[in-house]
């Protein structure tokens, strides 16, 4: 029996695609030139040992912030080290089967799972032979078409929501009604273990159960950092905080940056449901050692801004105020949706002017509300402010599923991946996984101030717009956490053979280098603020430290 033929994703393929959206989101592996600046900040403290980690800040930006910034950026900058190594193995889906994989790829090129307008129309119930058999084919296919199944915790976390899933079937009338089986059944058991705002069952995205798209706060009672430790008075009385909610106080410390627009620390929380959080009990020490309780009332930042980001969809525009220039950019899609297409004029003219901007001490890049796209944009914006002579880098361990399921399920991508699918499948590497890369940080010289504008409506290639942009000397990012929607990337659909319910998943990992959690948690700014309020803001911020003098 003739294998179908696959094709070995290699380091040119994942330099050139990544499928992040449906509107098709590409990330690449890149390589920046670099220099070792001669101004740079090396450490946090005195205390802290010489290190040659190096990076360039503005000496005007008050030594707060430059501090907050280096922590971060010695994060970015950090080689992987083996023990990361050893663990992304073990997230490789283990002993895949060839027979397996060849059967659930015959199924899809069959018409089970596949796109066929002939039998798309929607059962309205499900016997329960018909629903127990589609599960089994469901978890056959993530197993062996859906990156994130090892990440996720393979066959034991897997396994175990089947089971949950088969046994609540069973409570369940026969036939089962479809919207019944599609929330009380697959959505209930799936959602809770697939951390992935990729994946989605039937329009149903899973990012609306996991992304911390809130963020409440307190500006009245700020905190001074000494040595390590933040304190605070409240009622005259000088107070240590030793405790949040009974956790560290590092877990909800954040910078902001004030309405005044200056930097101070001050308590804050990211949320999933709104409202969730009013309040927060601190933990205080006084100077004689005594311990005291303390309700801190929380205000939600507002979300009436995105109302009018919504209403924007231009992928360039450019105005200034203040004597600086602002750069709006809330696609890095194009305009027809094309995901090949990497001209669309906007966005061709945000690239080609960024070479315009280098000789402007500020400026300010919004890129609020934008959900993604094509990285080539964000890449080229990046080479051409910065004068590259080619699209630069960012630090990501990547990794793809190789395996005849995948390439079936593959749909319009599949042409990219034929030749190199059919030389892996020579090599006899099907089933399996491509090499891992291991891209490594590379420092982007910049001597002009650079803020960022950032909140949780920024996702997937957007996200990678801002990774990028963490290696480029002198960027402030400013506002709240991003959407955190990359880690499992190259999605496409297959439609379920008896339920006709549609599954997006993908089939590529994209893990931070240090294995930190990103899904639904994204990037930190480096000065928190109301992302209603953050542009505002830092105009004020730059009035203050005089930033647009050159």
């Amino acid at each position: 029996m003739r294998k179908i033929k696959l094709v070995q994703l290699t380091a040119f393929f994942m330099a050139l695609l990544l499928l992040c959206s449906c509107s098709a989101d590409w990330k690449q592996q890149w390589s920046l030139a670099s220099r070792v600046p001669e101004e740079s900040e090396s450490s946090l403290s005195s205390s802290e040992p010489e290190e040659t980690f190096q990076y360039s800040l503005d000496q005007r930006l008050p030594s707060i912030l430059r501090q907050q910034i280096i922590a971060s950026r010695r994060q970015v900058f950090a080689p992987i080290d083996d023990a990361v190594k050893k663990q992304v193995e073990l997230y490789l889906t283990p002993d895949l089967e060839l027979e397996t994989d060849l059967q659930i790829a015959r199924s899809l090129t069959e018409g089970v799972g596949s796109f066929d307008e002939a039998v798309l129309e929607m059962p309205k119930k499900l016997s329960h032979a018909e629903a127990k058999e589609e599960i089994e084919f469901l978890f056959s296919y993530l197993k062996y078409g859906y990156c994130g199944y090892g990440y996720l915790g393979g066959d034991a976390v897997f396994n175990t929501a089947k089971e949950k899933m088969l046994a609540a079937l069973a409570q369940q009338k026969d036939p089962v009604d479809l919207f019944t089986y599609k929330y009380d059944i697959l959505i209930e058991f799936l959602e809770p273990i697939i951390v992935d705002s990729h994946f989605v069952v039937d329009s149903e995205s899973f990012s609306t159960a996991h992304t911390h798209r809130y963020y409440s706060f307190n500006e009245e009672l700020l905190f001074e950092q000494e040595g390590n430790e933040f304190i605070t008075t409240l009622d005259g009385t000088r107070l240590t905080l030793t405790a949040v909610e009974g956790k560290p106080p590092e877990e909800f410390l954040r910078l902001i940056l004030t309405q005044e627009g200056t930097p101070a620390w001050a308590i804050g929380i990211t949320h999933v449901e709104p409202g969730e959080y009013s309040s927060l009990t601190l933990t205080l020490r006084n100077e004689n050692g005594d311990p005291l309780e303390h309700s801190l009332p929380l205000q939600q930042a507002d979300t009436e801004y995105t109302k009018a980001l919504r209403k924007q969809s231009a992928g360039y525009n450019r105005y200034e105020r203040e004597g600086i220039s602002i750069l709006e950019n809330r696609r890095l899609y194009a305009e027809d949706n094309d995901p090949l297409n990497d001209a669309d004029p906007q966005l061709t003219a945000f690239t080609e002017e960024a070479a315009t901007l280098s000789t402007e001490p500020v400026l300010i890049l919004d890129l609020r509300g934008n959900p993604g796209g094509n990285d080539s944009y964000a890449f080229k914006w990046i080479q051409n402010y910065a004068g590259l002579f080619e699209p630069g880098n960012y630090a990501s361990i990547n990794v793809s599923l190789l395996t005849n399921t995948v390439y079936q399920s593959a749909g319009w991508i599949r042409t990219w991946l034929e030749d190199m699918f059919y030389e892996a499948d020579q090599e006899g590497r099907i089933p399996g996984w491509t090499d891992v890369l291991y891209g490594s940080a590379k420092l982007v010289p910049n001597e002009n101030v650079v803020f960022v504008l950032i909140d949780s409506g920024v996702a997937s290639s957007a996200e990678t717009f801002v990774a990028a942009l963490q290696e480029m000397e002198n960027v402030i990012i400013v506002g709240t956490s991003t959407s955190g929607m990359g880690t499992m990337g190259n999605i496409r659909e297959i439609y379920l053979p008896k339920s006709r319910l549609c599954i997006t998943c993908g089939f590529s990992l994209f893990l931070t280098p240090d294995l930190s959690p990103f899904e639904g948690k994204g990037y930190a700014p480096d000065l928190w603020a109301p992302p209603g309020e953050s542009l505002e803001r830092v105009l004020r911020f730059a009035a203050n430290y005089e930033l647009s003098q050159p």
